[in-house]
């Protein structure tokens, strides 16, 4: 957002919704899907693909039950799989978190230091 705010950054809200919209539509390496697809079942449809693609005759209308089970289906789908995509995710974080690390063999009875985070 830095490259698109004025010299004095006193209009950084004015391009806020831009980008707003930019990260709900961008695919997230965690989940494997765009918020705006987890929240609606679909991608988000831009001006510019009605006008090269318009809409097809109302003929092949669906029903809106079938609808609202195809969405309602898709919207679970897309949760399980960004919960799967999520584990992963978490995964390769904790492996790179804990490369190195050195397991603490404390046994019952030993000394330990203790914080005491109680205020005086």
């Amino acid at each position: 957002m830095s490259k698109y705010v004025n010299n004095k950054h006193n209009d950084w809200e004015d391009h806020l919704q831009a980008v707003a919209f930019a990260y709900n539509t961008a695919q997230h390496s965690t989940t494997g899907e765009s918020p705006f697809y987890l929240m609606y079942g679909r991608d988000p449809v831009f001006p510019i693909e009605k006008i090269l693609h318009p809409d097809p005759s109302n003929d092949t209308a669906q029903d809106p039950h079938e609808w609202k089970h195809h969405l309602t289906t898709t919207i679970q789908q897309a949760w399980k799989d960004a919960a799967d995509h999520t584990e992963i995710a978490q995964g390769r974080y904790n492996r790179g978190a804990n490369f190195g690390a050195q397991p603490v063999d404390v046994k019952p009875g030993d000394l330990v230091v203790m914080k005491n985070f109680k205020s005086k």
